[in-house]
């Protein structure tokens, strides 16, 4: 079922990129930032799960805000990683347009929670 919600499968498809990404990262980064980011990465999917499950009005939009702030810190990982040298300005440019796809997807259900 969860593989037809397209926030879900796009969010999979994020994951499935940064981490082959993290792993060229330098050894003693691989286990600080990039362990941060793909924590944070598998948080965002996680919370995705719990929202949809989640049958009450009120805390389905608690998650979803925070699922709003996990993207944001998310974002400013990867900058960190690109202002640190450990991605390339096309990595950056690739992971930012990926998160922003995201986050357009979580407004629009954010939208939709509200007026339901």
């Amino acid at each position: 079922m969860l593989e037809k919600f397209l926030l879900y499968t796009k969010t999979v498809d994020f994951i499935a990129w940064v981490f082959p990404v993290i792993n060229k990262f330098p050894k003693s980064q691989k286990f600080v930032l990039g362990q941060q980011i793909e924590n944070m990465a598998l948080r965002f999917l996680e919370k995705i799960i719990r929202a949809n499950h989640q049958k009450e009005k009120a805390e389905r939009q608690k998650i979803l805000v925070e699922l709003d702030i996990d993207l944001q810190v998310l974002q400013a990982l990867l900058r960190m990683a690109y202002l640190l040298h450990f991605l390339s300005s096309v990595q950056l440019e690739f992971a930012l347009e990926k998160t922003r796809e995201l986050g357009k997807m979580l407004g629009g259900w954010m939208k939709q929670t509200v007026s339901v």
